[in-house]
């Protein structure tokens, strides 16, 4: 495997990761839904925001920058849809 493609994939996971855990993080200590996925909102922007602007300083053609800005959108919204699942699911045990 490529080392750039491993640190391209590694964006990802971090910012699936730190927005998972700081929201599991933050919900134990307050019961605001708002500010929590704000919080793991504008963790996955930050992430995926320097995944891209590292994706232009090194991708080589221009397809590589085209695939690899979509799938960095299609990973934020996806991990947004991840965070609001796990969301549920906290209130869900919360309540019970």
């Amino acid at each position: 495997m490529d080392l750039q493609f491993i640190a391209f994939l590694s964006f990802i996971f971090v910012s699936l990761i730190l927005s998972v855990w700081l929201e599991v993080k933050m919900q134990k200590n307050t019961n605001n839904i708002l500010a929590t996925m704000s919080i793991a909102f504008n963790i996955n922007l930050l992430v995926l925001g320097s995944g891209s602007i590292w994706l232009l300083l090194n991708a080589d053609y221009g397809f590589n920058i085209f695939s690899g800005i979509y799938t960095l959108i299609v990973s934020f919204i996806g991990i947004f849809f991840i965070n609001i699942l796990v969301m549920f699911f906290l209130r869900q045990r919360t309540v019970e």
